[in-house]
């Protein structure tokens, strides 16, 4: 014999609401254990992006290092160093923003370990850079006499130092 089920009510359709199985996944504890990853991937993102602007500034001011970055090089062009700060940081919330607000998916995970990977490699671009520095100090003092020599004057002025 067969059973004649009623039509749902407000209740049955109100529990498949969104809201509700949003809730629901949301409990969800693989999901709240990749936003902690996610979380930690960005934190390791934002400090090695401001471990790069501090590196940049000091090596630009110091050694009168260029940009690598051709936007990053005309934000210096264009204004000074607080051009340049604003853009590294505005871009470095903007990545991270984008990636946070999308944090419960997979591909928001995938993106934030490819950040962290990137800045990870930027990171042992800058040791590199530092040891070669510290290697070249006598190769900075000589071009630093070469600038002070008056018959060299002319040269040395074609050289543009950034503060």
């Amino acid at each position: 014999m067969s059973t004649i089920h009623a039509n749902p009510t407000i209740g049955d359709l109100a529990s498949r609401s969104l809201p509700v199985r949003l809730a629901r996944r949301l409990d969800c504890p693989a999901l709240r254990s990749r936003a902690r990853r996610i979380n930690l991937a960005l934190l390791s993102v934002v400090l090695m992006g401001l471990a790069d602007l501090a590196y940049t500034l000091t090596y630009m001011r110091s050694s009168g290092m260029v940009e690598a970055n051709p936007i990053a090089r005309k934000m210096v062009e264009i204004g000074s160093t607080q051009q340049l700060v604003m853009y590294k940081l505005l871009t470095l919330a903007i990545c991270c923003g984008a990636i946070y607000f999308c944090r419960r998916t997979k591909q928001a995970e995938f993106g934030a370990w490819i950040c962290c990977l990137v800045m990870l490699v930027l990171t042992v671009h800058w040791v590199n850079y530092n040891e070669a520095v510290e290697d070249m100090t006598n190769e900075f003092a000589l071009m630093a006499e070469f600038a002070n020599m008056p018959e060299t004057a002319s040269i040395a002025s074609q050289f543009v130092i950034i503060d």
